[in-house]
């Protein structure tokens, strides 16, 4: 196959860290892969640094969210011409096979101008849909019918496809192929210091770290909410931020309005988490919606407990509170009694590791989720 990924973002999350893996290794497989990425992205970069994927410099503008539809609806037919532009000129000199979609934006731009042009059109939705777009019954009717010319929608979790049925999409068109990852090594405990000795970290300390795009829906204000009140009990706690996004300077004025910043530390993006997780105790996961976090997988994988917000596939990931502990979303003080709890208690965080690593190696291995997107590509291309 002739594979085109389009992905408009210009920060590192759990959706371009699927475009990395999934087009790598679809590269990997033999197919002719690209992707059409910002120039200056994470993702572009990480892409060009690899022998199996082409990337294609195309910037559409901020990702669509609240702050940025104003800008989507006046400059709609800027961004429409400029897609349409480098499609055709892209399909003449390529001829792709299919165009693989990963946000709402591209989605509602990209899916017909690409069927005009003889290229198939797959989605994959990386989680529920978001509030203001379901309350919005214009916009919720315009993904409705830009999906409807979409021949098929990839669901990395079950979640995401009765949310998506729920909200009028039709069930032939809905795929689920869950997310997954490769089994790291166990980290040593060598490791672990040198890790905490280049963070800053006190050996004995206990640390709690966050994985993600800092955006609202990742519901970390909660997390820095609730260090307070972790302190009261652990006052030697230490919070790792790991991540970039847009709410990054909120969030740090937030932790110094809260007088934390001495035990909050904002890393910004890294190239090496799953490094860092071998310094870190508990990850915390305190999403407000959620499809399928790569951030929790890695961790679990890892040995590291998890606690997180019971939204979107959390539940389903973690056993129902089996394989990690599950907390009430938008609740500063449900988790921080959680993380004390778990921090005052070394055979449950011992335990946790093992079964969350367990359930990773049962249910989420990355070969499977290849395999799968292959398999639903290939059908639809």
């Amino acid at each position: 196959m002739r594979i085109l990924f389009l992905c408009n973002s210009g920060y590192w999350g759990g959706a371009e860290r699927y475009v990395h893996a999934v087009a790598n290794a679809l590269g990997g497989r033999g197919h002719v892969v690209f992707a059409a990425v910002p120039p200056n992205s994470p993702l572009y970069t990480a892409l060009a640094a690899g022998p199996t994927v082409t990337p294609l410099p195309l910037d559409l503008g901020p990702k669509l969210a609240i702050r940025s539809a104003i800008d989507f609806t006046w400059r709609w037919p800027v961004y429409a011409r400029t897609l349409r532009r480098a499609l055709g000129e892209w399909q003449r000199q390529v001829g792709f096979d299919l165009l693989h979609v990963q946000f709402k934006k591209e989605q509602l731009l990209a899916t017909r101008t690409a069927r005009r042009l003889g290229m198939r059109v797959v989605w994959t939705e990386h989680g529920p849909l978001p509030p203001p777009l379901v309350r919005f019954w214009p916009a919720l009717r315009l993904y409705r019918r830009s999906a409807g010319d979409a021949s098929a929608i990839v669901c990395i979790s079950t979640a995401v496809e009765r949310d998506l049925a729920r909200h009028g999409l039709a069930r032939s068109t809905l795929h689920v192929c869950r997310n997954g990852i490769s089994l790291p090594e166990t980290p040593s405990p060598d490791t672990r210091d040198a890790v905490r000795a280049s963070l800053g970290l006190a050996g004995d300390a206990l640390v709690v770290a966050a994985v993600g795009r800092l955006s609202w829906v990742k519901g970390l204000r909660h997390l820095i909410d609730a260090v307070p009140l972790v302190l009261r009990c652990q006052p030697t706690a230490q919070f790792l931020i790991i991540g970039d996004g847009p709410d990054r300077p909120e969030l740090e004025a937030l932790a110094t309005a809260r007088g934390v910043t001495n035990h909050v530390r904002f890393t910004g993006h890294r190239d090496d988490v799953t490094r860092i997780l071998a310094a870190v105790d508990i990850l915390a996961l305190p999403s407000l919606s959620e499809g399928l976090p790569f951030a929790a997988m890695e961790a679990m994988a890892a040995g590291v407990p998890v606690v997180a917000s019971r939204v979107g596939a959390l539940a389903e990931l973690l056993d129902e509170g089996r394989a990690g502990v599950l907390v009430r979303p938008a609740s500063a003080e449900a988790l921080a009694s959680t993380l004390v709890d778990l921090m005052t208690d070394s055979q449950a965080r011992a335990r946790l590791a093992i079964q969350g690593r367990r359930r990773i190696v049962d249910a989420y291995s990355f070969e499977a989720m290849i395999d799968c997107t292959e398999a639903i590509l290939s059908k639809h291309s």
